[in-house]
């Protein structure tokens, strides 16, 4: 099964789909939800030490040697893996989201 494919646009629910097909491909269904928040974790820290690289806050490391968009990306399949382990709709998450906005910010127009 070949889950490489080129897409030019993925909504929430077939990044699910294809994150849940990818780990169930290589096996790695034994994960706990302890395991994907400590993994969400970790690559939210990758974020910032790159941002920490960038404000010139740490400078042991070459800014070079980051990909933020790869960055953001692992926390986007690490994050929907996680909600897949607890059976969560990203969408459904995302409309609580912007409900809980809208209320507290009003709505955009």
């Amino acid at each position: 099964m070949n889950l490489f494919f080129k897409v030019d646009f993925m909504d929430l629910k077939e990044l699910q789909e294809y994150v849940d097909k990818w780990i169930k491909m290589i096996g790695e269904t034994d994960w706990t939800k302890w395991n994907y928040f400590a993994r969400l974790v970790e690559e939210a820290s990758e974020i910032g030490e790159i941002l920490s690289i960038q404000e010139g806050h740490k400078k042991h490391k070459k800014i070079e040697d980051f990909d933020m968009e790869v960055e953001i990306g692992d926390v986007l399949f690490v994050t929907s893996a996680l909600a897949n382990c607890l059976g969560l709709d990203l969408n459904k998450c995302f409309r609580k989201v912007q409900k809980k906005l809208n209320k507290q910010f009003g709505k955009m127009s």
